[in-house]
């Protein structure tokens, strides 16, 4: 039997945004396994404080939303998390992969053939959510600098 991505990718990225080098972390949640992405900011960062549910949260464009916003990651997914590179931020801003659309490996494994197909959706990669943080850092920086999170003032697809 031939392994699935969610068996070989690893459960853990960190790493620097190429733009603005902000602190970008991927968990797998530990009991659906799919894959969250988290990106963080410093205290003074316009943003830092802000409730998912803020109009300027709700603007940034990355993978269902943020679903994320509070001084510290989840520590229910931070198992591994090395305290230095978290100690930097004063906030993060995240997002997860479990959404209508998105496979969750670990209910879809639970659920088997009980799933109707429309219902078992796309998993979404280490190298998607990866993508997808530093398209949240780039607006995040955007924001950071005075402006708006798109050029065109819009989100972007």
């Amino acid at each position: 039997m031939s392994k699935m991505p969610w068996d070989i990718e690893g459960d853990e990225k960190l790493f620097l945004s190429r733009r603005g080098g902000l602190q970008c972390v991927i968990l797998r949640h530990y009991e659906l396994r799919h894959l969250c992405g988290y990106v963080g900011v410093k205290r003074v960062h316009p943003y830092a404080g802000f409730d998912i549910n803020a109009d300027e949260v709700g603007g940034l464009a990355v993978h269902g939303g943020v679903t994320w916003s509070r001084d510290k990651l989840p520590d229910l997914l931070a198992l591994h998390l090395n305290d230095q590179f978290e100690r930097t931020v004063g906030w993060w801003f995240g997002f997860d992969c479990a959404h209508a659309g998105d496979m969750t490996p670990g209910l879809n494994s639970k659920l088997k053939d009980r799933l109707p197909r429309f219902l078992r959706g796309a998993y979404r990669t280490m190298e998607y959510v990866h993508n997808e943080c530093e398209r949240l850092a780039f607006q995040l920086d955007r924001v950071a600098r005075g402006k708006t999170p798109w050029p065109t003032g819009g989100s972007s697809t």
